[in-house]
């Protein structure tokens, strides 16, 4: 039997090719990681919001759960009425949304808090007459 040898040469880039191609993978790496910075400076936003969080606090929590064929989430306004820290450290909330006999206390953890909501009057945590 006789073996196949492919004889075409290797092609040669030119220099305005390679620099092309590496501009390319430098652009998708920096694409890539303002992804990631963004992420992370996401999470920390969210750290640094949810430390303050306590009993009494209005919030805006997200409900529901998304399907794939049905999608169930809404934002609701609530109030926090209770928090503990679990034992790997994560914080759990008690919050209540609606009014009256309609209200209803759900538990819902850091990741379903859309907003923390400053009441009028309040400056930097503070009550101003």
């Amino acid at each position: 039997m006789s073996e196949v040898v492919n004889t075409t040469p290797a092609v040669k880039l030119t220099r305005a090719e390679k620099l092309a191609k590496q501009a390319e993978t430098l652009r998708a790496r920096i694409v890539a990681d303002t992804e990631k910075y963004n992420e992370v400076v996401a999470e920390l936003t969210s750290i640094e919001r949810l430390a303050n969080v306590g009993v009494g606090q209005l919030v805006k929590i997200k409900l529901g759960r998304k399907f794939a064929d049905k999608d169930t989430t809404r934002v609701v306004d609530a109030i926090i009425v209770g928090v503990r820290e679990t034992e790997d450290g994560e914080k759990q909330y008690k919050a209540q949304h609606g009014t009256g006999f309609d209200a209803e206390i759900v538990t819902v953890t850091g990741a379903a808090i859309v907003e923390v909501t400053v009441p009028a009057g309040v400056v930097d945590g503070a009550p101003q007459a």
